[in-house]
């Protein structure tokens, strides 16, 4: 945390070094900054392309995948290669007045700030951020939390910010005899790279000098050295880590390019670094040809000295598609126009809409699934590995099954299945996408492919086909409300019901035992009453008595349905609610803002379940229910 102050003092002293403009290129095609999306980086032990670590931080502190209509990289290039314009674009998300209050900052209509006027609030409060920092997570209020979110994101953005600056041509050697030194013309800006090879010679000059004050060659050293100094505050940035490790089998970190400047690196990664910043200086200076030479300049000794199992430049290029194409993004948006178009359907040409609603929503499943698919490649393991992408993987389930659904029917039912759960599960995912990389690596006991593709694959298909249960069962508990009458629909909703909690069930018990397996080779016991082991046993146990309870007669359709409804609360409480315990060898995903969330769906859904049996209980005393209970037909389909 002390690192802090110096960063806040280095943002205004390097301004005056970096502020200077560069001399314009002659006239010719500008830059293309997706040049630098496919460049590696190393970060949370991932090797990934610069473009998903761009996004991962704008979205971490914006809240957004663009920024004045420009692309996160785009954000990311401006605010490394011009650290004082960028220092001024409005980036950080701050919606709460007290925070806004705390830190001082002036309300703004956009709701964004700004990382010099971040820094400005911060910088006055740093004893109290400290002392909040040091505060056990669990007391600090909500309003504490988010003032520590941004203290935090405000020094990641400063250390991007600071990435480049020793390899910015902004120092002016005037002497002739340190540009002699250089080999350079006195007169010509060189970077902090560039001087600090002849540091020592530089040092003893200002030593010789320094007996004459008032002399122009002292004031112009002492000049430059001040200059020189303010830049050396950022040798402390330490997120992008683009130059590969020297080779040998002890190495396998990769370093930032000030980690090479000032700790020393072999001739091919001084090489790289002289390589980027003649790209650096050719992208100031608008010139595109030469921005592209040393660029593919750069590229091909990254490629020349990946050792070890790093992304490849045909993955990289796949991970940037995928960045760009957002096939989720789509599938969100082909989900929500099927709904539409199957409303209206209810109103106005129901076959010809009902039709269209089914063909958008099947293409909403295919981008859902070539989003995965994706993912897959990219990372090569099995589609899920987190909690983000259990999400996104049930919504593809419940989209896929709602898609069969309507196949067999053909009445719309499927479509609004499928719609619901493929639409609340993606939008459940971009909440989880904006806490950081989705891609990120695995925690140790899940580092292994083949349960991976058995136990978590098989608990989480579980956990898709008890959710499409539970919509069917709204889905019933709507229709009974609202069109008690049509007996037919009823009955048919009811059975797909009962066939997809079947589903789930086999699943269920199928992940469960697979889960067992996987505990006693990993850990040595079969069951340990794990949090998580008994979420999954309470999934398996609610199915069984609600399936015994139909097949036996006990549960009528009312009940039946209800008890559907219920069954997303077991899922819940295995699939997220276990994480908020914090206890557990399971516990290993997002817990941020969980708590609430959880709490008013469970709510939610006691409410409508429970609501619902009610209001049809009282409307069949009042005999305006007709549907009958029709248990003696359904209890042995």
């Amino acid at each position: 945390m002390n690192t802090m102050k110096y960063r806040l003092a280095a943002i205004a002293l390097a301004g005056l070094a970096l502020a200077a403009p560069l001399p314009a290129s002659a006239a010719g095609a500008a830059p293309d900054v997706d040049a630098f999306a496919p460049l590696l980086v190393q970060h949370e032990g991932r090797v990934k392309p610069l473009d998903t670590f761009a996004r991962n931080y704008l979205l971490m502190t914006a809240q957004r995948k663009q920024l004045d209509g420009k692309s996160a990289l785009s954000w990311l290039m401006d605010l490394t290669i011009h650290p004082v314009d960028g220092a001024m674009r409005p980036l950080f998300k701050i919606r709460t007045q007290e925070v806004l209050d705390t830190l001082g900052l002036t309300k703004e209509e956009s709701g964004h700030y700004s990382l010099a006027a971040l820094v400005t609030g911060i910088r006055g409060r740093l004893e109290m951020l400290n002392a909040l920092y040091r505060t056990d997570p669990k007391e600090r209020t909500a309003i504490e939390a988010r003032l520590v979110d941004l203290y935090l994101s405000a020094q990641q953005i400063l250390d991007l910010q600071q990435s480049f600056t020793c390899l910015h041509r902004v120092l002016e050697v005037s002497d002739p005899d340190l540009a002699a030194a250089l080999g350079v013309a006195p007169g010509t800006r060189v970077s902090y790279r560039k001087l600090n090879t002849e540091r020592q010679r530089f040092a003893r000059m200002l030593e010789i000098t320094k007996d004459n004050p008032d002399s122009p060659r002292y004031k112009a050293l002492i000049g430059l050295a001040q200059q020189f100094y303010a830049l050396d505050q950022d040798k402390q940035a330490s997120l992008m880590t683009i130059v590969p490790p020297r080779g040998d089998a002890s190495d396998t970190k990769w370093r930032t390019p000030w980690e090479i400047v000032t700790e020393g690196g072999t001739d091919w990664q001084n090489a790289m670094l002289v390589d980027l910043e003649d790209a650096i200086a050719a992208y100031e200076a608008q010139d595109g040809a030469g921005f592209a030479t040393h660029m593919a300049a750069f590229q091909t000794g990254v490629r020349a000295h990946v050792t070890g199992a790093v992304m490849s430049e045909s993955v990289a290029s796949l991970e940037v598609t995928y960045n760009r194409v957002d096939f989720f993004k789509w599938s969100i948006i082909l989900y929500i126009l099927a709904f539409v178009l199957l409303a209206f359907s209810w109103l106005v040409w129901q076959k010809k809409l009902r039709i269209g609603a089914g063909t958008v929503l099947a293409i909403g499943v295919a981008a859902h699934l070539a989003g995965v698919v994706m993912r897959v490649i990219i990372m090569e393991r099995p589609p899920v590995s987190n909690l983000y992408e259990s999400v996104v993987f049930v919504g593809l389930i419940g989209a896929m099954a709602g898609l069969a659904i309507e196949w067999r029917r053909r009445d719309g039912i499927g479509i609004l299945i499928g719609v619901i759960s493929g639409a609340t599960m993606q939008f459940m995912g971009f909440s989880y996408a904006s806490e950081g990389d989705t891609m990120g690596m695995l925690v140790a006991v899940l580092d292994s492919n083949f349960w991976l593709a058995t136990h978590v694959l098989t608990i989480t298909i579980g956990y898709g086909a008890v959710v499409v249960a539970s919509v069917i069962g709204h889905i019933y508990l709507v229709q009974r409300v609202v069109r008690p009458d049509d007996k037919a629909k009823l009955r048919a909703t009811l059975k797909n019901g009962l066939g997809v909690s079947l589903v789930a069930l086999f699943f269920a018990v199928l992940g469960t035992i697979l889960g067992g397996i996987w505990a006693d080779q990993s850990w040595g016991r079969f069951w340990g009453w794990d949090p998580k082991e008994n979420g999954a046993l309470l999934i398996c146990l609610w199915l069984l008595i609600l399936l015994h309870g139909r097949i036996g007669g006990i549960l009528k359709d009312l009940g039946f349905a209800v008890g559907l409804v219920l069954a997303n609360l077991t899922v819940a409480a295995a699939w997220f609610g276990v994480n908020l315990l914090s206890v557990g060898l399971h516990s290993y995903g997002f817990t941020s803002g969980v708590a609430m969330g959880l709490l008013i769906f469970c709510i939610a859904e006691v409410a409508f379940g429970v609501g619902a049996y009610v209001v049809i209980k009282a409307r069949e005393r009042d005999g305006v229910d007709g549907s009958g209970d029709g248990s003696d037909k359904l209890a042995g389909a």
